[in-house]
C-alpha cells in the first residue's frame, strides 16, 4: 500500500516530532499561564496555541515542508494562522467541553483538545497550504 513507503512514514515520524515538541510547548506555557499566573483558561490556551503554532511553523519549514511552494512567504505565514485559527477554535471548543462538561482535570482537558486540533492541522497543512513535502 502506498501509505506504508518508507518516506511517508518517515515524514509523518517528522511531523509527530515537530507537532510533539509544538505540542509542549503548547502546555508548558498554557500551564504557566493558567494554573501559575492564573489567568482565565481559555485566554491561557489562545496564547499558548499561538505560539505553539508558530513553533510549529518555523520547525516545520526546516525540517519538513517547502516553504514558498504554494504561496509567497506573507501568504503562506497567514494562511498557516488562518488555518491555525480554525484550529484554534477546535482547541478551545474541546477544552471547554473537556474541562466544564466532562469535569477532567484542566491540563488533561488541554492535551485532548489538542488531540482534536492536530488533525485538522496537519491534513490542511499537508493537503493544502504546503503540497509536497521533504523526502
Amino acid at each position: 500500500m502506498a501509505i506504508f513507503k518508507k518516506e511517508n512514514i518517515i515524514f509523518l515520524f517528522r511531523y509527530l516530532l515537530i507537532g510533539g515538541t509544538a505540542a509542549a510547548v503548547d502546555w508548558l506555557l498554557f500551564t504557566l499561564l493558567a494554573s501559575v499566573l492564573e489567568i482565565q483558561f481559555l485566554i491561557a490556551a489562545s496564547i499558548s496555541f499561538v505560539i505553539a503554532t508558530y513553533t510549529n511553523y518555523i520547525l516545520g519549514i526546516k525540517t519538513i515542508f517547502h516553504s514558498e511552494i504554494r504561496f509567497v512567504k506573507k501568504h503562506e505565514l497567514l494562511i498557516i494562522f488562518l488555518v491555525s485559527g480554525i484550529g484554534l477554535i477546535i482547541n478551545l471548543i474541546g477544552l471547554f467541553i473537556f474541562y466544564k462538561v466532562f469535569g477532567l482535570h484542566l491540563l488533561i482537558s488541554k492535551v485532548n483538545a489538542t488531540g482534536l486540533a492536530f488533525f485538522w492541522n496537519f491534513f490542511i497543512r499537508v493537503l493544502f497550504v504546503f503540497q509536497k513535502a521533504r523526502g
